[in-house]
């Protein structure tokens, strides 16, 4: 027995539609279109896929009332979502500039608060030192 990758067109709502970016959770996935608009699809066991409900969703929809959306990033438990285009990173240090894109969290579950509570309380010990 050997895994074996099986990659396959997605359909439903996105079908024909231009995609600005992409990106996958452990379980999930993200998209926008060139319009800005957000798709979510996949488990949604924590909330990840932000439609308030934890309802698994088998092909991509349409995330309402959000403003236009540039940028998506997914991870074990959640989602963000860029409302600023990508902007140029320094041809010098490849580097992006602080606040160039304004991020925002999709997801309620405690555990991820506390991963980032942690995670930022270390940045800015490390800025201490």
């Amino acid at each position: 027995d050997t895994d074996v990758l099986v990659v396959s067109r997605v359909e439903g709502e996105l079908d024909g539609v231009p995609v600005l970016d992409f990106d996958a959770g452990a379980q999930h996935s993200l998209a926008c279109t060139a319009q800005g608009a957000a798709y979510v699809w996949g488990w949604n066991d924590h909330g990840e896929l932000g439609t308030g409900n934890t309802a698994r969703i088998l092909a991509p929809q349409a995330l309402e009332d959000l403003p236009k959306i540039f940028q998506v990033s997914g991870a074990n438990t959640h989602s963000f979502f860029s409302t600023r285009p990508r902007p140029n990173a320094s041809a010098a240090t490849g580097a992006i500039a602080p606040g160039a894109a304004l991020p925002f969290l999709v997801d309620a579950h405690e555990r991820t608060f506390g991963q980032l509570r942690a995670m930022l309380e270390a940045l800015c010990e490390d800025l201490d030192a």
